[in-house]
């Protein structure tokens, strides 16, 4: 599955966390569809097992004024991506776009004292254990082989194997990240 922005799935997901367990069950049924059917609220419901009044507090909490006025929406948005014509260029496009969107949302979070703390710390360290996230991940690589070139030993451990490690590696001028 290929996800093309849909501004009307985003306002689902933007919600997401404000939803009952009913509510959420009515988000995921519209994040999956990729569709135009029948969404009538008395055929949604039926097969959501929901009421009319569940759907149309949903459609609120996702700032529209009822469940006719978020399937008019969303409808739009599956009819306008389904009469899309995407080349390559276009895919890459969208997907520049929607990763410079999340990076500026992740910015956004980031506490910038935070980091100075967390650079006095790394500075002041003789050692440093970066536990993998992943098997080789590719950032953990390429922070590593950065501290390294910057004169600080440094080491990737598993962390399933920090016990192992521990004993051999750390002491008090050790930073595990």
């Amino acid at each position: 599955m290929f996800f093309i922005h849909n501004e009307t799935k985003e306002k689902i997901r933007e919600y997401m966390n404000s939803f009952t367990d009913a509510e959420r069950g009515i988000a995921m049924y519209f994040l999956e569809n990729e569709k135009i059917t029948d969404f009538s609220s008395k055929r949604i419901a039926n097969l959501l097992y929901v009421s009319d009044a569940t759907l149309s507090r949903f459609a609120k909490k996702c700032g529209f004024k009822g469940y006719r006025d978020f399937i008019y929406c969303y409808e739009k948005s599956l009819s306008e991506l389904s009469n899309m014509k995407i080349d390559d260029n276009k895919i890459l496009e969208l997907f520049y776009d929607g990763y410079i969107k999340a990076i500026g949302t992740n910015m956004k979070k980031i506490d910038i004292s935070k980091l100075n703390e967390m650079s006095k710390i790394i500075d002041g360290a003789s050692k440093l254990l970066i536990a993998e996230t992943d098997n080789k991940d590719v950032y953990t690589e390429k922070i590593s082989n950065e501290i390294l070139n910057n004169g600080k030993i440094c080491f990737v451990v598993n962390p399933e194997k920090l016990d192992v490690y521990s004993k051999k590696w750390i002491d008090e001028d050790t930073v595990l990240i």
